[in-house]
């Protein structure tokens, strides 16, 4: 997706869809919203997990927000006042992380939790984008230093990665600090299950080739 320059006319993937005659085409990662409209002005387009604010594109999507505020919840029930939020950065962002974050501030709100813009990483524009190791680094400080105990992670893939580090810094999970994923991926091997929001992508994607087919 980083690679879509719409300011080129010799762009690779519009030679395919001319050369191949394509006919529909269904997203999957974030794109530029440059690149969406290109493609979707000229062929059927599908997005899934990613939503856009052009009229062309249909979208086959979770409802973030509600499921990460039921997570936020069940960290609060299990004893947990201070929770953080973190995220990596990509080269090409999407939507997807602003709507899970936004589900985080509202179960805070909800519950009367603190809200501290000191523990949310990589989602603010302007904050320092930390690099996952840098991430890690500042979750297992803010442990330390200020009690964090309750970490909600955007994504499963995150999720691991900090569970490991913690670890090998001597931070047990989940019985000194808790993390949470979404997706509901399989751990990698000796990792346990993270507790996460099994994404139904079998179901998001056959729904999204359905509605691709009847916009044909």
């Amino acid at each position: 997706p980083a690679e879509f320059n719409t300011d080129t006319s010799q762009q690779a993937l519009m030679r395919q869809i001319r050369s191949n005659d394509w006919r529909g085409a269904i997203l999957v990662h974030p794109f530029p919203e440059p690149a969406v409209a290109t493609i979707s002005s000229r062929i059927s387009t599908v997005s899934v997990l990613e939503s856009y604010s052009l009229p062309g594109v249909d979208i086959v999507d979770t409802d973030d927000a509600p499921a990460i505020l039921e997570l936020v919840l069940k960290l609060n029930a299990a004893g947990h006042r201070r929770i953080g939020f973190v995220s990596w950065t990509y080269p090409v962002g999407g939507h997807w992380v602003a709507r899970r974050f936004s589900g985080y501030v509202e179960a805070l709100f909800y519950q009367g939790l603190e809200f501290r813009p000191e523990w949310v990483l990589n989602v603010h524009k302007n904050s320092p984008q930390l690099l996952p190791p840098d991430v890690n680094a500042r979750v297992a400080q803010l442990f330390r230093e200020e009690g964090v105990t309750a970490w909600v992670c955007a994504a499963d893939h995150q999720a691991y990665p900090l569970m490991q580090d913690l670890a090998a810094r001597g931070i047990r999970v989940p019985e000194d600090c808790s993390v949470t994923g979404f997706d509901g991926l399989k751990p990698p091997p000796g990792l346990a299950q993270v507790t996460s929001m099994r994404v139904p992508h079998e179901h998001i994607g056959s729904s999204a080739l359905t509605r691709l087919v009847n916009r044909m």
